[in-house]
């Protein structure tokens, strides 16, 4: 295990030190920090409410905020069950608000939008942790720190031990353990000890993926390897189950589970046939060990460190905030797994969609 690891990370840190480009462009700091016009903040705030009116919307279809923050467990289940990926993931018009305000800031200067700034992250935040969604939550944290780092100020170590700056990471710390168990304890009824969560569940915890990783490197042989079968299901994740019944699970980490607990299904099988219907999500080495063996491991591994090298130079030759949306979206999004792929594809279209023409679109609200 500890080899095929660190051949993965040798091989992403190899394709981040190639540069494929045929001439590389020299652009001076100046250039990459074009100025255009601000974004207007009518537009910001009116992009901000749409997908704010989406997570309203969550709210209230399931008996509004006394409900959810009384059976958060359910809640979540509801709204990962019963309510399209692509709807919900309309939310993502928020994360898009906050970045076209945080360049508007850097354009102008003025002190007064940083509490608009803020106040949108805390309302962004508050509105996915209502429903324990946590991962959406350090997204939107995420993306603020991205854009104030790439657009307005070049973080130092320093700055990371200042009050307005540690505070917010300190929170996400005990967000990422405290959300799960206070999920489960709703679902299940039982009590919730938040002391006894914090010291017995580590951020490591939360993120390791030695065990997965240790059955995949264990199990998958030549005889048994999936050979690309599961990246299929990306074909059929824009069909609505309801109109496809034998729809295969988008998240691959459904299979991944069912072989853990002993059944041995085929990738493709449809998800109404899936036995345990829960999911134990891939890392990308582990999908890619899983499909192609250790040869998948090293391409894929270079491929993504080509991939982070690519973003990181558009970034750095376009400082603009829908490249920061999409070095965010590569750093914490991209694997090689079939879930990642559509949680990235989804958001990155929204984005793309939605942020050069808001930079450009003018009207007053009276």
């Amino acid at each position: 295990m500890f080899f095929i690891e660190s051949l993965f990370i040798i091989c992403v840190l190899l394709g981040n030190k190639c540069n494929f480009a045929l001439k590389k462009k020299q652009v001076s700091d100046n250039e990459a920090h074009k100025v255009f016009s601000p974004p207007s903040l009518s537009v910001i705030i009116t992009i901000f409410m749409i997908g704010l009116g989406v997570r309203l919307y969550l709210i209230m279809s399931m008996g509004g905020l006394t409900y959810v923050l009384n059976n958060i467990g359910r809640a979540y289940a509801v709204m990962s069950q019963q309510h399209s990926a692509y709807f919900t993931s309309i939310s993502n018009f928020m994360n898009i608000a906050i970045m076209l305000m945080i360049e508007k800031v850097s354009i102008e200067k003025k002190r007064f939008e940083w509490i608009l700034v803020a106040s949108l992250v805390l309302f962004a935040m508050i509105l996915h942790l209502v429903f324990s969604s946590r991962s959406p939550a350090m997204i939107c944290l995420m993306i603020t720190f991205f854009g104030i780092n790439y657009l307005v100020h070049k973080f130092e170590l320093k700055d990371f031990f200042k009050p307005y700056v540690l505070l917010p990471l300190v929170l996400s710390a005990v967000i990422i353990v405290i959300m799960p168990i206070w999920r489960v304890a709703s679902y299940t009824n039982s009590n919730i000890d938040i002391i006894n969560a914090v010291t017995h569940n580590s951020i490591f915890d939360e993120f390791s993926n030695i065990e997965r990783d240790s059955f995949v490197y264990t199990r998958f042989k030549h005889d048994s390897f999936w050979l690309g079968k599961n990246y299929i299901n990306l074909f059929f994740s824009i069909i609505p189950r309801r109109l496809y019944a034998l729809k295969p699970a988008v998240d691959d980490g459904v299979y991944l589970c069912n072989w853990m607990h002993g059944y041995e299904i085929d990738p493709n099988l449809a998800m109404s046939n899936v036995p345990i219907k829960y999911s134990i999500p891939f890392s990308s080495q582990g999908c890619l060990y899983t499909n192609f063996g250790v040869a998948g491991v090293i391409i894929g591994g270079f491929l993504t460190g080509a991939i982070y090298h690519k973003v990181y130079s558009k970034l750095n030759t376009n400082k603009n905030g829908l490249w920061v949306l999409i070095y965010q979206l590569a750093v914490y999004e991209f694997e090689f797994t079939v879930l990642s792929i559509v949680q990235l594809l989804i958001p990155l279209i929204i984005s793309v969609l939605v942020y050069y023409p808001a930079k450009f679109i003018r009207f007053k609200i009276k």
